[in-house]
């Protein structure tokens, strides 16, 4: 099964980075599984012979630019690492989603920021139900699948 996990990388300064860093050891040592990066700042470290891309950036239109570097990989599951600030266009964001399930391809979300009531910068609502509409959700702690079962 080939994985190609969406998210910032190293050199790219952002715990997230290290975090999908981090996922690259026990995914690439699993038999059967081939991981692929799809980064934002990444370079490839030669590590557990994992390609990473670096393929966009938050600042442009970054669906076009991560599907087409999908179409390439032809992965059978993409994992979109989110927090607010790493996709700051939600509309962008859930377009991704919908184009990524119109592929066929299987989807998960890891969320790294929770709704806690204070932010009103996105629709937590509608980011939750599409992404629960075309795949699974990972949250970190229970605080963030609180936040989760409040919608």
């Amino acid at each position: 099964m080939k994985i190609a996990l969406v998210s910032t990388y190293p050199p790219f300064p952002c715990g997230i980075a290290r975090y999908t860093q981090s996922l690259i050891t026990p995914l690439s040592s699993m038999k059967g599984i081939e991981p692929v990066v799809i980064s934002e700042g990444g370079r490839s470290e030669n590590i557990h012979n994992c390609p990473i891309h670096d393929s966009y950036s938050r600042h442009t239109q970054f669906t076009e630019k991560i599907l087409s570097r999908i179409e390439e990989e032809k992965p059978d599951l993409v994992h979109l690492q989110h927090a607010p600030d790493l996709f700051p266009d939600i509309e962008q964001f859930i377009q991704l989603i919908n184009e990524i399930e119109r592929r066929g391809i299987g989807l998960v979300v890891t969320i790294h920021t929770a709704d806690t009531g204070r932010s009103s910068r996105l629709d937590w609502k509608q980011l939750y139900t599409t992404i629960l509409s075309h795949g699974h959700i990972i949250v970190h702690n229970s605080a963030f699948r609180d936040a989760l079962c409040y919608y």
